[in-house]
């Protein structure tokens, strides 16, 4: 069966947003790598971006998300994220994976005149399936769209065209939804070829429980007016991940971007 997967604390033990966001703009594509650059200018570039990703997971994994996040010519997932630097996650993924993740394209869904939500498409190496990550794309109006949203039911529903439009599902295909949002979950569990699996956020293992529709206040965004196996321990290196989050944040504040456009709030990352 199918699969699509939030990423922080569903497929990392911990948060990643807050060290890794808003350091690629979209429309700015990639940028060249020049002698003396500084931390904050090399993570704009997405090629870094995949490269810091790729390295970290091995600090920030949950244990036994291999066994679930597969992709083959048997097995299809996606994953469906409120961050806005997919070339991060796609470095995490490739290493759950075991195989290299190239980038191929990206694909915007229109919501309103104001909120697009995007894929980016990679290839897999040795596989025929892309592999796709759905994310937010933006910078400045970035916890406005969040706000808009309020859950991963537009991402989901994108991905599934997709993989409608490519032959990889049908009509009758249900899709399992791994998150650690009740909020998402609630919503998610309201589109009818969706099981959904609510994740523990604080377990080191990747450990869910199956839910079921909730009585909830859920309303649509579209119904509303408005190279190696990873085997690595977490625990054991929790401090040195703590140190990395501390390197990002400390970039970033070198970079351009202002404490108004670094700062996320609990609402949004609860959500993430």
């Amino acid at each position: 069966m199918p699969n699509i997967f939030d990423f922080d604390q569903t497929v990392t033990h911990y948060h990643t947003f807050s060290n890794s966001n808003l350091t690629i703009k979209i429309e700015s594509g990639d940028l060249e790598l020049k002698p003396g650059m500084n931390p904050h200018e090399l993570m704009k570039n997405k090629y870094f971006e995949y490269l810091a990703g790729n390295n970290e997971i091995s600090l920030n994994f949950k244990n036994g998300i291999e066994e679930y996040l597969k992709h083959d010519k048997d097995n299809l997932s996606a994953i469906a994220t409120f961050h806005n630097n997919p070339s991060f996650v796609a470095g995490y993924i490739a290493k759950v994976l075991n195989k290299k993740l190239d980038y191929k394209e990206q694909k915007i869904h229109k919501i309103t005149d104001e909120f697009n939500i995007a894929v980016n498409v990679y290839s897999v190496e040795g596989e025929d399936k892309p592999f796709y990550i759905s994310y937010l794309p933006y910078i400045d109006e970035f916890n406005k769209a969040v706000d808009f949203l309020k859950n991963k039911n537009e991402q989901i529903k994108f991905i599934h065209s997709l993989w409608m439009e490519n032959n990889l599902i049908d009509t009758e295909t249900k899709i399992n939804f791994y998150d650690d949002s009740t909020d998402n979950i609630d919503a998610a569990n309201y589109i009818d070829f969706i099981n959904c699996y609510k994740v523990d956020p604080q377990d080191k293992n990747f450990a869910f429980t199956e839910s079921s529709v909730a009585a909830s206040s859920y309303t649509s965004v579209t119904e509303s007016s408005e190279e190696v196996p990873i085997n690595v321990e977490v625990e054991e290196n929790t401090q040195q991940f703590q140190q990395r989050q501390r390197f990002f944040q400390n970039s970033q504040s070198q970079g351009e971007s202002t404490e108004e456009n670094t700062e996320t709030t609990e609402s949004v990352l609860k959500n993430i």
